[in-house]
């Protein structure tokens, strides 16, 4: 997964994650697609370093 970050399993005994921190060194922008459990993914999302962003599965935008 070139330039891409995995996350397997899941949460503490909720089973749900927390914030997942990703890293864009210098880059003004940023290009998020998550490849769901099952295989389903989701769409590309393009949003700005150093922002919070909230991603639901079947969601057709991302949340800041």
């Amino acid at each position: 997964m070139p330039g891409g970050f995995r996350a397997d399993g899941g949460g503490h005994a909720s089973g749900h994650w927390g914030f997942i921190h990703v890293g864009a060194g210098a880059a003004e922008r940023a290009n998020i697609r998550i490849q769901w459990p099952g295989g389903e993914s989701s769409p590309s999302y393009r949003d700005f370093p150093n922002t919070f962003v909230l991603i639901r599965k079947g969601g057709e935008a991302a949340q800041c």
